[in-house]
């Protein structure tokens, strides 16, 4: 067979070249958490004071009746203020993880779906979680528990939650297993909230950190950068591929 009867070579498209890199992905993500971070606490910095619960007025001494309809009002407004805060970080970190995904793997396309998504659930899912964290959860615990272990279990909850948005909006903008994302970005967000607590305990005494939002703005905004860079490394982690299989002899003869 001559020369110009031979079919053409065509080249082949490595899957591979696809998939971003465990250390290029991890390194987007982790950049990308810190802004995300950075920004939601500036934003939620600038509208903290515009949302402080009012002081409730009585005439003469409050019954027990009024008593607990101003605690449960103030409860409320705490929650309110605490879904705003957490609201942004959620929806910001969504958008900034799902971006860094798609621009990981050089693909805008993926990288604006994926952060279009992950902004509009996460803030979704953040804000709801807080509001229905901070004001009705403590309602379900025993009243004897301490203050620390309650604000353990709700805000490692609620970071959970912003977690496993943010993971799964990586791995959507990755193109890599969205299962491994969320359970990866779960248990990020929700260690990043916990060990705030643990943090705070320490470092941050006087800040009320056990609180729906800490009373410092330094304190604050720990939360938000422990919360969005533990989800982001482990999203990350959990997204890493494994290692490849050898080409049989078969493979490599044919």
């Amino acid at each position: 067979m001559s020369t110009a009867d031979a079919a053409p070579i065509v080249p082949v498209a490595d899957p591979a070249r696809d998939e971003p890199s465990f250390a290029r992905l991890a390194a987007f993500a982790l950049v990308a958490a810190v802004l995300a971070s950075l920004a939601s606490w500036a934003a939620a910095e600038a509208v903290h004071d515009r949302l402080q619960p009012g002081a409730t007025m009585f005439k003469g001494i409050a019954t027990a009746a009024e008593s607990e309809v101003a605690g449960a009002k103030l409860i409320a407004d705490l929650a309110r203020r605490a879904a705003v805060a957490f609201g942004l970080l959620g929806g910001l970190l969504g958008v900034a993880l799902g971006a860094a995904g798609g621009l990981a793997r050089r693909s805008p396309r993926a990288a604006a779906f994926a952060a279009v998504v992950g902004g509009a659930v996460g803030a979704t899912v953040a804000a709801a979680s807080a509001r229905f964290g901070f004001q009705f959860a403590p309602r379900l615990l025993p009243p004897t528990i301490d203050d620390l272990v309650a604000a353990l279990l709700v805000q490692g909850a609620l970071g959970g939650m912003i977690g496993a948005v943010a993971g799964s909006a990586l791995a959507i903008g990755s193109g890599r297993s969205l299962a491994r994302g969320l359970i990866g970005g779960l248990a990020g967000g929700a260690a990043g909230l916990a060990l705030h607590q643990v943090i705070g305990a320490v470092a941050f005494p006087l800040a009320a950190t056990t609180e729906p939002l800490a009373a410092t703005p330094v304190a604050r905004l720990t939360a938000h950068v422990l919360a969005a860079v533990l989800a982001a490394v482990l999203a990350a982690v959990s997204l890493a591929p494994g290692p490849r299989r050898a080409p049989s002899a078969v493979e490599t003869n044919s």
